[in-house]
């Protein structure tokens, strides 16, 4: 059962952790896998993470891994023996949503109302969705409720974050990102973004956070770790465009120094600074009289 709302309109292995449904971390390597998280949540996937749950009449899949979804395929018939219902598409980037149309045959695809258009035009290797929805959704199956969020666009405008409560398991690919920050913020909506952070580190029923592409579980502090440096990056960017000063200015002191013990780069800053000027090129109109913008984001 499905209930959209809308707020406004060659590893194998199986493996259980007993210290998963208390918060525990639980780790994996890039070999293929299926590790079992809680009681009905496993993670499947080899260098990324995707996730599936499990109930007596029927499975949920999460997001997709290229080349290993026929395999998933033929390990879930095996172990379970019930089909898949459902499978459910975080969002539009390829490399999450990879082969999920394997499943097509007698799951019904969902996402929500904005990956469409994104699936097709791109020609996604994925299931297309067949059920979207706005803002929220409830998927309910064999007694598990599963929780889909939008919280609007932050890492593209379709991104959303599975929940399933009793669990106490979240789902937030490419977000749960930590100290391991995004390689850049092309199609990241900052402001929002600071917004859904805390809304998703603050979120009840949590315990187990799983990110898209970390060798392990994590925690919702995770969100305020990204939280951190992604309003330090915005905050000082926006300063300097404020004054007046160029983006060759800016690359050269915004350098992130204090930002060390996470696992950034200097060439990776400076495309965070490049991509936050651009973000803030487009959000900001200067004072009349004041220190003007160029008419176009600079480009070297």
């Amino acid at each position: 059962m499905i209930r959209p709302r809308s707020l406004w309109a060659a590893c194998c292995a199986l493996a259980l952790s007993a210290g998963a449904a208390s918060g525990q971390t639980v780790k994996w390597t890039t070999e293929r896998s299926i590790n079992r998280l809680t009681e009905h949540v496993y993670r499947f996937g080899t260098t990324q993470n995707a996730m599936f749950i499990a109930t007596s009449e029927g499975i949920i899949v999460v997001d997709g891994d290229c080349n290993n979804m026929q395999w998933l395929r033929s390990e879930l018939q095996s172990r379970f023996k019930v089909p898949v219902k459902y499978v459910v598409l975080s969002h539009d980037h390829q490399g999450h949503i990879c082969d999920t149309h394997v499943f097509a045959d007698t799951a019904v695809g969902i996402g929500h109302v904005n990956i469409r258009p994104h699936i097709v035009r791109e020609k996604r290797q994925a299931i297309v969705p067949q059920v979207m929805f706005e803002d929220r959704m409830e998927i309910e199956l064999g007694g598990v409720r599963v929780v889909l969020l939008y919280l609007g666009p932050t890492h593209s405008d379709n991104m959303i974050y599975v929940h399933v409560p009793s669990e106490g398991v979240l789902f937030a690919p490419d977000f749960a990102r930590g100290r391991n920050i995004l390689p850049d913020f092309r199609d990241l909506d900052i402001h929002n973004a600071l917004k859904a952070l805390r809304t998703l580190a603050y979120l009840p029923d949590v315990t187990i956070v799983l990110e898209g592409h970390d060798r392990s579980t994590t925690t919702q502090q995770a969100f305020l770790d990204f939280h951190r440096y992604l309003q330090a990056v915005r905050d000082r960017v926006l300063e300097r465009m404020v004054a007046g000063k160029t983006l060759a200015e800016i690359r050269k002191e915004v350098t992130m120094d204090d930002f060390k013990d996470y696992n950034q780069s200097s060439a990776r800053v400076l495309v965070h600074v490049d991509t936050t000027y651009d973000y803030l090129w487009r959000y900001r109109e200067p004072t009349v009289g004041g220190p003007q913008m160029p008419v176009r984001a600079p480009r070297d």
